[in-house]
């Protein structure tokens, strides 16, 4: 099980980390349309992003949070490569209808096909992804409710709630931190309802870099083991 998110099964656990991990976006200070209308401008011209971040999960059942270094590449509309410890214990990407889950040190790939009968629910989960790159109002609050925003000076802050059912179960919140000057990302916090919290604290991070095309894609090597969870 991956302690990153323990209660969920493993593709659910990744798919909606990779959604809030990936929220990269710019927004300008203001009332709340124009807070939230800077940041659907600016989606219309991210193509590519990445950044290296630091995870912090705190756990109730912890004294001291969990840290750990990662890094991240995203190509619009729905491919990244995401990359938690160093070296790499964790390496989750998606290329087009399938989402692949590494596990370098026990030799294992989990596999998503996110295409056909029986894959609605690992649709879903993703699909919340194409809200954080969402370009116009309608598409943004078909899925998620903003809340509020906060926040003065450095950082400011928008707070948004997920609407559907199924995403609440687990995730009750989402906080965005952007710099009002230079419209960088600085982190994201997402609380569960389990009373655990995951934020990512990013750094070096490049709007529109040029990645490499095979970066997307992980040629499974001999030897690891290829298993399809199934649908929660």
């Amino acid at each position: 099980m991956n302690p990153l998110l323990p209660n969920l099964a493993a593709g659910s656990r990744n798919a909606l980390l990779l959604l809030f991990v990936f929220l990269t976006t710019s927004l300008r200070a203001g009332d709340p349309d124009a807070f939230v209308d800077g940041w659907l401008a600016a989606q219309r011209s991210l193509k590519t992003w990445s950044a290296d971040f630091i995870q912090t999960r705190s756990l109730k059942a912890l004294k001291e949070p969990l840290k750990t270094p990662g890094r991240l590449w995203f190509a619009a509309p729905d491919r990244f490569r995401w990359e938690l410890g160093v070296p790499a214990q964790t390496i989750a990407l998606r290329d087009g209808n399938e989402l692949l889950v590494v596990y370098p040190r026990l030799r294992r790939v989990e596999r998503y096909p996110l295409s056909g009968n029986g894959a609605e629910a690992w649709r879903g989960a993703l699909a919340l992804l194409d809200a954080g790159f969402a370009t116009n109002r309608a598409a943004l609050e078909s899925r998620f409710q903003i809340v509020s925003q906060d926040g003065a000076g450095e950082s400011r802050g928008l707070v948004l709630e997920p609407r559907a059912a199924s995403a609440r179960r687990f995730m009750t919140q989402v906080r965005l931190e952007i710099d009002p000057k230079t419209h960088a990302m600085l982190a994201n916090e997402m609380r569960f309802a389990d009373g655990s919290a995951l934020r990512n604290d990013f750094t070096n991070a490049v709007v529109n870099p040029a990645i490499p095309d095979p970066l997307f894609h992980f040629d499974i090597p001999d030897g690891f083991k290829v298993v399809e969870p199934a649908a929660p």
